[in-house]
């Protein structure tokens, strides 16, 4: 089997493949060729090719760490960001179980949304501090089917929430320092009001 270039009668050039097979014995040989238009079949071939290389822009642009797991915990695929959040090489990330990768352990922590999702099948959503990749993060658990409806696996997403939760926990101590200075400022109102009062009783 091979393709050639095939010619319209109105000139136009179009894709052809040819097979050819050979029949009977001797004398009797015969040589079958069946030519046949491909131009149908290569053009959804480059659309498929191009919907792939338009998705996977997409999917590396992304700056959620995203990971597409089996229900094995197995990482299959990962985005550009995936590799930048978890310091690792995309041939290291896709040898290793999820939670070696994101959490440094050799299985799943306690509340993990993951394992939630595989369980029941329904997304799931935390946010926590990773100590083993020193960021805030939040994990959503997506789940994924077959065409059979049957779960296969799942889409975990990463958002780095660090600079969020730094900025809350700073505006947190300001609000506290606020508190303590009004707190200070109404005990020495108190305090002057009652001097005040106290020396009208000593004049009087």
């Amino acid at each position: 089997m091979f393709e050639l270039a095939g010619r319209r009668n109105n000139g136009e050039v179009f894709p052809v493949e040819v097979s050819l097979s050979l029949s009977g014995e001797g004398e009797q040989r015969i040589l079958t060729g069946l030519i046949r238009d491909v131009t149908r079949h290569k053009k959804l071939i480059e659309e498929l090719a191009s919907a792939k290389e338009q998705w996977e822009e997409i999917f590396n642009t992304i700056s959620d760490a995203i990971t597409i797991h089996d229900k094995d915990f197995n990482i299959i695929q990962a985005n550009n960001a995936a590799v930048e959040i978890l310091g690792q090489s995309m041939e290291t990330i896709l040898r290793h179980k999820c939670f070696q990768s994101y959490h440094g352990t050799e299985g799943p922590p306690m509340a993990c949304p993951s394992c939630a999702t595989l369980k029941t099948g329904i997304a799931s959503i935390s946010e926590v501090y990773e100590p083993h990749l020193r960021k805030h993060i939040e994990v959503k658990a997506l789940p994924r089917f077959d065409d059979e409806h049957n779960l296969s696996g799942l889409v975990h997403v990463v958002t780095d929430i660090t600079a969020r939760k730094k900025a809350e926990e700073k505006q947190q101590k300001l609000q506290a320092q606020l508190n303590q200075v009004q707190k200070m400022e109404s005990i020495g109102r108190l305090a002057g009001g009652i001097a005040h009062d106290c020396l009208l009783y000593t004049s009087d």
